[in-house]
């Protein structure tokens, strides 16, 4: 066997190991979007507990909003939470149709599939939501201009 020199520029050079599987690569970035998605949610409801504590009596117009963003953050957080079960369920579906060649495990990973994207959308729309939420609350705290 002899050694090759180095490649030209528009070749490759050989690989005697196998690349990685292609599937891999979308479960790791769905792992760590799942990961962001419970890590801002739940940040944000931790920060806002601690800011609760703080301003129950002293700006008492600001709770409402305080304990509304609180709730969206920790939904956002349990949504977050069942994206990943979704996912598992979905994966185990589509390998079953590429083994097998079961055209109901494909229709149920297709929905499954559609679903935990959706669940997605949702945590970070909800992360979003209390966002807004605390912002309004803020605004409304605000002094009139001109005073």
């Amino acid at each position: 066997m002899t050694a090759k020199t180095s490649p030209k520029s528009s070749e490759h050079p050989r690989v005697d190991t196998p690349a990685p599987l292609s599937r891999d690569i979308p479960t790791k970035i769905h792992d760590e979007a799942v990961k962001v998605l419970i890590a801002a949610n739940g940040g944000a409801a931790v920060a806002l507990l601690a800011f609760l504590q703080n301003i129950w009596e002293k700006a008492p117009r600001l709770t409402p909003y305080v304990i509304l963003a609180l709730l969206l953050f920790g939904t956002g957080v349990a949504v977050a939470a069942v994206v990943n079960f979704v996912r598992a369920s979905a994966a185990v579906q589509w390998e079953q149709w590429f083994l097998e060649g079961d055209h109901v495990a494909r229709k149920r990973a297709q929905t499954q599939t559609t679903a935990f994207r959706l669940l997605s959308a949702i945590s970070g729309g909800l992360f979003l939501l209390g966002i807004v939420v605390i912002a309004a609350g803020a605004w409304t705290w605000l002094p009139a201009a001109g005073k």
